[in-house]
């Protein structure tokens, strides 16, 4: 009576018994087709697995550039809002300090001027100086 393997129970015939080619071909070569195939659908299940894995990896990270590119963007902006604020501080400074009298040449009259700003916008005030 002839053995089988351990683990997939392969016909193993004895060395005193006939080897039927049947058998062999038969019954063990099925029985390993079917392992194999078990094991590439299996691989296959893991290959799929871990690309779903690395797609899933990657769209986390696309959301993280894109979620860190509008976080710098943001900041940039605030940045130059207040570069272009202290710019108009400076300028309505400067303009203030000049000297605040100008003369119409046509007419001979002094007028005084000063610079305020309203709401965040500039004036220019103008008074004729008697």
């Amino acid at each position: 009576m002839s053995n089988k393997t351990t683990n997939y129970n392969l016909i193993k015939p004895l060395q005193t018994e006939n080897y039927n080619v049947d058998i062999v071909n038969n019954a063990n070569m099925d029985l390993i087709d079917g392992i194999v195939k078990d094991i590439e659908v299996g691989l296959g299940e893991v290959v799929i697995q871990n690309v779903n894995a690395e797609i899933a990896r990657n769209t986390e990270f696309e959301v993280i550039k894109t979620d860190y590119t509008t976080y710098k963007n943001v900041m940039t902006s605030e940045s130059n809002v207040a570069e272009l604020q202290e710019q108009i501080n400076n300028n309505a400074s400067t303009l203030a300090a000049m000297s605040p009298q100008v003369t119409n040449n046509d007419t001979s009259k002094k007028y005084s001027y000063k610079l305020q700003i309203n709401s965040g916008k500039p004036q220019l005030i103008l008074e004729e100086v008697i």
